[in-house]
């Protein structure tokens, strides 16, 4: 068979019209041409005549098959059945019939149970790889990139519950494919998934990548430069055993290898570069007239960067190729489908029955929750995944009826901040609770409940340990050798409960009788928190 004159059908559910065309042009991009309706049927043409047609002359059928597609009758069905019938014509050696998931769904057909699937989740790039090595057996695969070992728990935990997204995804496919190389930032506000889409993309797909912390500590220019350059160095098998000393200084060396990379790269074969969470870099030994992590103005051919990162004022960022900014907030009816699904599937999880419990005391049907609380929402996923875990708990919102549950994120913070010090009495709440928050608000990195103690000069370790277990929704814990032993260490879970608890317009009460009433703070830590206010 000429390769050139291979003829592959795509057929597809409308609802998964996005992901057919991120797969048609990523089979493009590795020389497959497809053709599915959007790109081959002519106006005046009769489409169920003309689509039978090319079906029976194709050499491949591919079915995009996922929950949208078999739930439905329709077309798409009776494409499926022409396409199984022209496999009953050919040897039984031959792929002719390649049925490929979206997601995990289990088609109907019987003669289905036969042929070996493709999915294309949770990795797309490796399933649209098998897909390409089906119908163009001489193509290889490709070597998977390596990323800093550190990076794998934040992948696992962002995309651990992910949903959707695919818009995004098509326009990050839609710009490589119609730029030679060029910048793309996605903005958003905390707690819009931005960290976790990112992930989701690494984890597809074959780049390297860097996700800045400010709560580790972790989002410093040198540190950047040093993880990427070593991942460019290892990845691409560059001759160097290790950085020179400048390396990290400025953005020199990791300009000299883009430039040693670019020249062996084609349309075929692109580098890109994801960042992630550009705000949360530190500025305050920033070189001025540099770019934000000495990112280079100009880029090579076929070099890409892919980047995340709050609304800001200001961005030390000056661009001279191709560029394209995209705004979680103009997609809003995507972005709304996406939190109701994520809904749903949370309230099929046997294990948060409480939720459901929840839902039958309101006497509201389970859509009618899944719109109220996607409109309270405000499309935001770090409120769901607060609210849902609340609900499912049945302490603070036992009581409440769905339409007194907060709105938004901020909205949560502040509901949840009123409540646990509703809880406390003045004494508890100003001696114990809130120094431990605060040093853990303060605190750049992890740290420990002896840490915790000598920040607060609280004694007993039992009182501290009380609080981080009330507020242990807020916190990540972390289990760190030190000196041959596991110590147990303790971070803030998101930047944006950071800037809650460090907004003086939030606790600006607390603030004050704090400062009068317990001085066992540190001035020093005290002044980090709030300057001079």
């Amino acid at each position: 068979m000429q390769h050139n004159n291979i003829k592959v059908f795509l057929s597809y559910a409308k609802d998964d019209a996005i992901c057919a065309r991120r797969l048609v042009q990523d089979l493009a991009n590795m020389n497959i041409e497809v053709s599915y309706d959007e790109n081959f049927l002519l106006p005046g043409q009769r489409w169920k005549i003309e689509i039978k047609k090319a079906i029976k002359k194709s050499d491949f059928f591919i079915a995009l098959i996922s929950s949208n597609s078999i739930a439905k009758r329709g077309f798409i069905q009776r494409e499926m059945k022409v396409a199984l019938d022209v496999l009953d014509e050919i040897p039984e050696s031959d792929i002719y019939f390649i049925p490929v998931r979206l997601d995990e769904c289990s088609p109907s057909h019987d003669k289905l149970n036969d042929i070996h699937w493709v999915d294309l989740f949770p990795k797309w790039n490796e399933g649209v790889k098998r897909i390409a090595k089906a119908i163009r057996p001489e193509i290889s695969s490709d070597k998977q990139y390596s990323l800093p070992k550190h990076f794998q728990p934040l992948i696992d935990d962002a995309i651990k519950d992910f949903v959707g997204r695919e818009y995004i995804f098509h326009e990050i496919d839609s710009f490589i494919a119609n730029n030679h190389k060029g910048y793309l930032i996605i903005h958003g506000d905390p707690g819009m998934g931005k960290t976790a889409l990112l992930a989701k993309y690494v984890h597809q797909n074959d780049c390297v990548a860097y996700f800045n912390e400010r709560l580790l500590g972790r989002n410093r220019s040198s540190q950047f430069l040093e993880s990427i350059c070593m991942q460019l160095i290892t990845n691409y098998n560059l001759p160097y055993t290790s950085l020179p000393d400048k390396a990290t200084k400025d953005g020199g060396f990791f300009m000299q290898l883009i430039n040693q990379i670019g020249s062996r790269l084609s349309s075929k074969n692109n580098l890109v570069i994801a960042i992630d969470a550009l705000d949360e870099v530190d500025l305050t030994i920033h070189t001025s007239g540099a770019n934000i992590l000495y990112l280079p103005e100009r880029l090579p051919d076929h070099v890409y960067l892919i980047m995340t990162r709050r609304r800001m004022d200001f961005l030390p960022l000056r661009i001279s190729a191709p560029h394209l900014t995209l705004d979680l907030l103009d997609y809003h009816n995507d972005s709304h489908r996406d939190i109701q699904t994520y809904i749903r599937n949370t309230l099929e999880d046997p294990t948060l029955h409480q939720i459901r419990s929840w839902i039958a005391r309101q006497t509201i049907e389970t859509e009618e929750f899944v719109t109220a609380l996607a409109d309270k929402s405000e499309d935001n996923f770090m409120y769901l995944y607060h609210v849902l875990d609340a609900l499912n708990n049945g302490k603070i919102y036992h009581n409440r009826n769905i339409d007194n549950l907060p709105v938004g994120l901020q909205g949560y913070y502040k509901d949840h901040w009123r409540h646990m010090r509703g809880l406390s009495g003045d004494e508890i709440w100003f001696n114990f609770k809130l120094p431990v928050i605060v040093a853990l608000t303060v605190a750049k990195k992890p740290i420990s409940i002896e840490l915790i103690e000598e920040f607060t000069k609280i004694s007993k370790r039992a009182r501290i340990r009380s609080v981080l277990e009330e507020w242990s929704q807020f916190l990540r814990k972390l289990d760190v050798y030190k000196e041959d032993s596991l110590c147990k260490y303790y971070r803030l879970y998101h930047a944006s409960f950071h800037d809650f608890v460090a907004s003086l317009e939030e606790i600006e009460d607390e603030r004050v009788n704090l400062k009068r009433m317990h001085g066992q703070i540190a001035d020093t830590l005290w002044d980090e928190l709030f300057g001079d206010a």
